[in-house]
């Protein structure tokens, strides 16, 4: 059993081979920065219609916690959340690799997929 999926060794290979193929985006609070008021309320708007069922309970529920007069976490926090720029600064945050574990895995897959 590989601690890696070959879907992500494929990804990497395919990353390492094909990289003028991979659009290389900013965070998502990036590109909202850079965005006027109503292109915000356009971006909102849109998100929302696109996927009505999933989004609308949960932009409902952002939508009253920023109105509320009370002092929310919400309300008083700098900035939100951004799953796409990766973790927060105040994150505890290790990596560990374990070389010969990698190459045994990445190994696998390879054999995995280019013998017959």
């Amino acid at each position: 059993s590989a601690l890696w999926c070959s879907h992500v060794v494929a990804l990497c290979l395919f990353r390492i081979h094909q990289a003028t193929s991979v659009c290389l985006r900013a965070p998502v609070s990036e590109s909202l920065s850079r965005l006027r008021r109503d292109q915000l309320q356009k971006f909102a708007q849109y998100l929302i219609s696109y996927l009505p069922q999933q989004i609308l309970p949960t932009a409902q529920q952002i939508l009253d916690e920023l109105l509320s007069s009370q002092d929310t976490t919400m309300n008083t926090a700098y900035g939100a959340p951004d799953p796409t720029a990766g973790p927060s600064a105040s994150e505890q945050t290790s990596w560990s690799l374990d070389e010969s574990t990698l190459h045994a895995n990445i190994k696998k897959t390879l054999v995995k997929f280019c013998i017959p």
